[in-house]
């Protein structure tokens, strides 16, 4: 039994939802048993052909359409359509058939189904019923239709369950009657797995529920087409073959009545004009893509790893830039002390010269760091990174505005399928944005690394011509003893101006710490990018396009002749249609007749009446 058709390859149904809107009501106008007649479903006691003939089916018919004991298969061109009259909850109250045959004067014509009943609806002929057999003869050429009346108990191809919901509160059809307030009407089908059938795999159902404006408003119905027909609206929803559904229509009403709610199953066959090749190349296309970002995100998720492990190791390295420019700060005030006591160590000026020396290497390797650091982040060497494990961005990015612009046409599918496109659409844009988003942050943290490697270079600058100061002194202070005091005056000076320095060191180090949090911050938003991307991948990439395709265009144009439902010995059907309806929602007629206005009375009637006389 085929399963419903997949949602991976729901695209292709735009073409035969719009078809199937129209096709529906015509088919199903053109298969009428009998045209101006009441109708089937009126039942054996409808007197829509007064002067036919009735036949009951003996005590021994069998039991189903396919239990009719050996005999031959009826090859007469028959069309068939299946009446069934539920009860407003969508159970199966009574059952008909009624086939229709081109007649031939003289010519037999043997019909086979279980019947309880069987009726000739057009002519007098008369029709005998034996073991599952109905057998005539017409007098006159022409179209011949008979009625047979079926155990209501026989499988139709759908289970059909109807729900009222008024103000939250679910009630029965009667209960439902004449009251007013907010409503829901729930109609669930799903196969009837007693069917034995493939109707339901070959057959699509139309449900049609109307409502009149005169007491009902705010008509809303998710999925269905609503019409206007006068006053009234009719609210159709159409399910495909092979599939089950949910469908509700909500409405405000007031002293609520309903007609019967319809639905009619017909055959699918649509010729569908609609390039399957093309669609596969996209589709496959769209595949390739979604695997080259997958690539691509992982290249980038461990090249923004590196990033945070290589400004890790700065961070680390900080705390000896802030010690060492502590160290120098406080030999600095030493020796400011030491020269104010008009006095010098050599030992003070050496650990001064080591120091100076240790913090302008310190300086150049931080310059040499950021300078590298500035070479690696940026938009361009991320672009190359990724085309290195071949993903071009500039191509995916128009792959991406391709795949949307295609995709963005089929978000009007029906039945929830543009739901799904639609969210393809939005992840394949939240993709664009991101990659927008990244060369933006990834252009603002270049900017910011060129700004801290312009500041580093000052300082590596600054401090060489800071340490040719520190040289300098010392050559002053080796003659100290002649300008030991220009020399207390310089570094006094020297002091005084380090602390700023020192500040500066301070808030360079806290920057650090800062761009390894969005360092930090950046890498867990390409996690979920990689997840994201992956698992994109991964639902795309598990497609079955052909077979797919393949299956949906089969169920939509499915050319298997069509099978009766009164017996599988009836082959020769051109047609068969079900047409089913529900009892209307209506007040009890009991309780709408009003009582008969009393006969006036004649003078001489008025006159017995006041002695008690009166038997009127």
């Amino acid at each position: 039994m085929r399963t419903s058709i997949p949602r991976r390859a729901a695209a292709a149904v735009l073409a035969a939802a719009v078809l199937l809107g129209a096709a529906l009501p015509v088919l199903a106008s053109d298969t009428s048993p009998l045209p101006g007649s009441a109708g089937a479903l009126a039942g054996a006691d409808s007197p829509a052909a007064s002067e036919t003939s009735d036949t009951a089916a003996p005590d021994d018919t069998v039991n189903g359409p396919d239990a009719a004991p050996d005999g031959p298969a009826n090859t007469a061109p028959k069309e068939e359509v299946v009446y069934g009259k539920l009860a407003a909850d969508g159970s199966v109250e009574r059952l008909y058939t009624v086939s229709r045959f081109e007649g031939r004067a003289g010519d037999a014509i043997t019909d086979y189904g279980d019947y309880t009943a069987v009726r000739n609806m057009t002519t007098t002929d008369p029709l005998v019923y034996a073991d599952g057999a109905v057998t005539f003869t017409p007098a006159n050429d022409g179209p011949v239709y008979y009625e047979g009346t079926m155990d209501p108990a026989a499988p139709l191809p759908w289970l059909i369950e109807v729900h009222y919901i008024l103000d939250g509160v679910e009630r029965t059809a009667a209960d439902l009657a004449g009251r007013s307030g907010a409503l829901i009407i729930r109609i669930n089908v799903t196969q009837n797995p007693a069917c034995d059938g493939d109707w339901f795999d070959q057959y699509a159902l139309q449900t049609t529920v109307t409502l009149d404006t005169a007491n009902a408003s705010n008509i809303r119905a998710a999925g269905g087409t609503i019409a206007s027909v006068g006053s009234q609206r009719q609210i159709i929803f159409t399910l495909l073959p092979g599939q089950t559904s949910e469908v509700e229509v909500a409405a405000d009403v007031t002293d609520f009545t309903m007609p019967a709610i319809t639905l009619n199953g017909i055959q699918l066959k649509l010729k569908l004009d609609i390039d399957g090749v093309a669609l596969t190349n996209r589709l496959s296309q769209l595949t390739t893509g979604t695997g080259q970002l997958d690539e691509g995100a992982a290249a980038l998720s461990a090249g923004i790893a590196a990033l945070e492990q290589g400004i890790t190791l700065l961070s680390e390295q900080s705390p000896l830039l802030t010690g060492g420019s502590a160290a120098v700060n406080a030999a600095l005030q030493q020796l400011q002390g030491a020269l104010g006591g008009i006095s010098a160590s050599s030992d003070q000026l050496n650990t001064l010269l080591d120091a100076s020396r240790q913090i302008g290497d310190g300086i150049g390797q931080l310059d040499d760091g950021v300078a590298l650091l500035e070479s690696q982040v940026s938009y361009d060497a991320f672009k190359d990174i990724l085309a290195q494990n071949g993903l071009d961005l500039d191509t995916l990015a128009a792959g991406n505005a391709q795949a949307i612009l295609l995709l963005q046409g089929l978000t009007g599918l029906p039945f929830g399928v543009g739901d799904q496109i639609s969210q393809i659409v939005l992840l394949l844009q939240g993709n664009a944005a991101l990659a927008g988003a990244m060369q933006l942050y990834l252009d603002t943290v270049g900017q910011g690394i060129g700004a801290l490697r312009q500041g580093t270079a000052a300082v590596r600058e600054g401090y060489a011509a800071f340490d040719a100061g520190i040289q300098s002194m010392a050559v002053l202070l080796s003659g100290m003893l002649q300008n030991l005091a220009l020399l207390s005056d310089a570094v006094s000076t020297l002091a005084s101006q380090y602390g700023v320095f020192d500040t500066g060191v301070n808030a360079y180090t806290a920057g650090v710490e800062q761009l390894l949090a969005g360092t930090q911050q950046l890498n867990a938003a390409s996690q979920l990018l990689v997840a994201g991307a992956h698992q994109l991948y991964t639902e795309t990439s598990s497609m079955q396009l052909d077979e797919e395709l393949g299956a949906l265009l089969d169920t939509l144009s499915a050319s298997e002749p069509p099978v009766s439902f009164a017996s599988a010995r009836n082959t020769g059907v051109s047609a068969l249609q079900f047409a089913l309806q529900t009892e209307p929602v209506a007040l009890d007629a009991a309780a709408l007749a009003q009582p008969a206005p009393a006969p006036e009375l004649t003078f001489f009637e008025k006159l017995l009446d006041l002695f008690g006389l009166y038997k009127g």
